[in-house]
């Protein structure tokens, strides 16, 4: 499918021209609270409004956050579009599945949440620097007020951290999130003797996690991304990693096919962790 580039304002890279050429009936956006005040963004969206006459439906920013209250922005956002296509009943369908794979994210908590879990997108393979995901925050959304886990960077913000305050946190998990070294990060750490101390090193808990979202939206990924961050964190018995991940996208998208699961699991970046829990994660 050829989907064209329109740009994104967050940039003020739109391109107006492209916008006019594929001729919307009308456009979903949605304003990030960061962007809300962005001059391009307000730019972009008076433009489409005033100037091209075209309608524009702002969805709700669910990524910022901190409980539980951003999962139902999630699913008023789907409500908005089940509604804008006549498809109301379909929407609540929809949300019923995710639902209930968010409650089996959520089923496999036990009462021992003890382990610290630092959740690193690495920048820096030399040093081990990178983005680190706070509490509830981007990459680690929903995973402490929903899963409970144990996020040893307890601010609720994105910062990157070097070296030495990742040492000083000395997290038992490493969860490895996307980002420009994710593909190597493991074994940067695994192999690197600076950090060879690290209680999630020394007990050969560092997963990288794959890449389910974009930025920080899951969008019709994120349940799945919370049944992997559960499953790596508590490892419930009688499932596995591919069960999971195979049970949501037939659930979810229809795909049933084992090839297909498999090919698209692959491009999720999901091969590193299927394969280490296939070795692993059941015998820790």
């Amino acid at each position: 499918m050829d989907i064209p580039n329109v740009g994104w304002a967050g940039y003020g890279n739109y391109d107006f021209e492209k916008l006019l050429e594929v001729d919307p009936d009308v456009i979903l956006i949605m304003t990030y609270d960061g962007l809300k005040e962005n001059a391009s963004q307000v730019q972009l969206l008076d433009k489409i409004e005033n100037d091209f006459n075209i309608p524009v439906i702002t969805l709700k920013d669910y990524t910022g956050s901190t409980d539980e209250s951003g999962i139902n922005l999630y699913f008023d956002n789907i409500r908005i579009i089940g509604d804008l296509v006549d498809s109301k009943d379909e929407a609540e369908s929809l949300i019923k599945k995710l639902n209930k794979h968010i409650e089996l994210a959520k089923s496999f908590k036990t009462d021992n949440q003890e382990d610290k879990a630092l959740f690193l997108g690495v920048t820096d393979l030399e040093s081990g620097a990178g983005y680190v995901h706070g509490k509830d925050n981007s990459g680690a959304a929903y995973t402490t007020s929903l899963l409970d886990i144990n996020n040893t960077y307890k601010n609720t913000e994105t910062i990157v951290l070097g070296q030495e305050e990742i040492l000083e946190m000395n997290p038992d998990i490493i969860f490895m999130l996307d980002a420009p070294q994710s593909s190597k990060s493991v074994e940067a750490y695994m192999s690197n003797p600076i950090f060879k101390g690290l209680n999630a090193v020394k007990n050969n808990k560092v997963y990288h996690m794959g890449q389910l979202r974009w930025w920080s939206d899951s969008k019709l990924m994120l349940p799945a991304q919370l049944l992997l961050f559960s499953y790596v964190y508590y490892k419930p018995e009688n499932t596995s990693v591919l069960e999971l991940y195979s049970d949501y996208v037939t659930d979810i998208f229809g795909i049933s096919s084992e090839d297909d699961i498999r090919q698209l699991a692959t491009t999720h970046k999901l091969d590193f962790l299927i394969e280490k829990d296939n070795t692993e994660i059941k015998k820790q």
